[in-house]
């Protein structure tokens, strides 16, 4: 299930906004960069915790309803974890449609 645990839909939305790329060359999309990189690292310490939490809080996560977590966190982070694990496996985001979630973690 998608909102079994914010893993998952951050993975599942990094992985989409990577192929969005794959389709428009030399494109991110804007909701994919929505952070500084301070943020992003600053941020994914804060999700990581949440992994595994049924009731992570999409809503806060990726449309920004929480003061603590900006617009689009959600979106920005699963394409940095969906990046590290491109460059660690070598394999295009759409080879990845069937990869578990699960193997995206050590790289938060």
């Amino acid at each position: 299930m998608y909102r079994k645990s914010s893993q998952r839909p951050l993975v599942t939305e990094g992985l989409a906004c990577h192929f969005e790329a794959e389709l428009r060359p030399g494109t991110i999309p804007f909701y994919a960069s929505a952070l500084e990189e301070t943020a992003i690292s600053d941020l994914l310490a804060k999700a990581i915790p949440s992994f595994s939490d049924v009731n992570y809080g999409h809503a806060e996560w990726f449309f920004g309803q929480s003061d603590e977590i900006p617009l689009y966190a959600g979106y920005t982070l699963g394409f940095e974890l969906v990046s590290r694990y491109i460059s660690k496996q070598g394999r295009k985001a759409s080879r990845l449609y069937d990869e578990p979630a699960e193997h995206f973690r050590s790289l938060a």
